[in-house]
């Protein structure tokens, strides 16, 4: 009688609609859309090339603020004392940046000893974040020029990799030994021409590093020059063999890394 009369029973009351608690509108679901150009990223492969996806861009622009904040205080006298200071917080605050961007790609592949044998240019890049300038770059290229081959890829990074070298170890050796009692680089274009003489491992012995920071640096340099020979020397000797025997560009696509 009751339920026909409208009046409400137990089995008939609804339960009032919770409060909003929250402070500002509730969240809403990405749509389909958004969430076909953002999906999660997980630990495995797909989530390892998600990120990278999202963090090209961003670190390559965080690589031309650090080669910036480096080179402006050697190369400029105009620059005060608290600018250089806030020049080198922004480098250690890049730096620990790209550190760790490879601890969270080190996490998300999917097996850890191979990207840390098969990955080793990531972790040069740590070291020297001007580096990912050069990746971005080729990454370009390669997207530009579906055609290249392997060679044409080894080239471009090769160049790109040593033109940074060079610009990063002449700005370190010209800062270490502008001011230093007999120093024979005293300019930046001195540095320049000994950088380039000892990567060539010509040693034309004009001038040289009399500190020993610019000796290490000296030594860093004649190991890469003796590197970079080898792996050009390597690289044109595999491309011979491989045009003599018939070897196509397919057959490395599964051996091709990450740099």
């Amino acid at each position: 009688m009751a339920e026909a009369n409208g009046a409400e029973t137990p089995h008939t009351r609804t339960a009032p609609e919770p409060e909003n608690t929250s402070l500002g509108p509730s969240p809403t679901r990405l749509s389909e859309p958004e969430q076909a150009r953002w999906p999660k990223i997980t630990r495995g492969e797909e989530g390892l090339t998600e990120w990278e996806r999202r963090t090209d861009k961003p670190l390559f622009i965080a690589s031309l603020l650090y080669l910036i904040a480096y080179a402006a205080p050697i190369v400029s006298t105009r620059i005060s004392a608290p600018i250089d200071g806030v020049l080198n917080i922004l480098q250690m605050v890049l730096w620990a940046l790209f550190a760790v961007d490879y601890c969270v790609r080190l996490y998300l592949a999917p097996r850890r000893i191979y990207f840390l044998t098969h990955n080793l240019m990531n972790l040069a890049i740590v070291l020297l974040p001007a580096w990912r300038i050069v990746s971005f770059l080729a990454m370009l290229h390669m997207t530009a020029n579906r055609q290249y081959k392997l060679l044409s890829e080894l080239a471009v990074k090769l160049f790109g990799y040593t033109l940074i070298f060079v610009i990063m170890a002449a700005l370190a050796v010209f800062s270490i030994e502008q001011d230093a009692p007999g120093a024979l680089i005293k300019d930046i274009w001195t540095a320049y021409w000994w950088t380039l003489a000892t990567l060539a491992t010509v040693g034309y012995g004009d001038v040289y590093p009399v500190t020993v920071s610019g000796r290490v640096i000296a030594v860093v340099v004649m190991i890469y020059g003796v590197g970079l020979f080898g792996v050009i020397t390597g690289a044109l000797a595999t491309w011979v063999i491989e045009k003599i025997s018939g070897v196509t560009e397919e057959d490395h696509a599964a051996t091709k890394g990450r740099y």
